[in-house]
C-alpha cells in the first residue's frame, strides 16, 4: 500500500499479465507496477 501527496494526479490500469500499473504525474513523473 503506498500514499501519495496531494499535489499529483494519479491512474491506473491493469495489464494483460494482471498487475496493476499506476501512473502519476506531479513535479517528478513516475511509472511503476505493483502485484495485485
Amino acid at each position: 500500500m503506498c500514499e501519495f501527496e496531494n499535489d499529483y494526479l494519479q491512474f491506473w490500469t491493469i495489464t494483460k499479465d494482471g498487475k496493476k500499473e499506476i501512473h502519476l504525474y506531479g513535479n517528478d513523473v513516475e511509472k511503476y507496477t505493483e502485484e495485485l
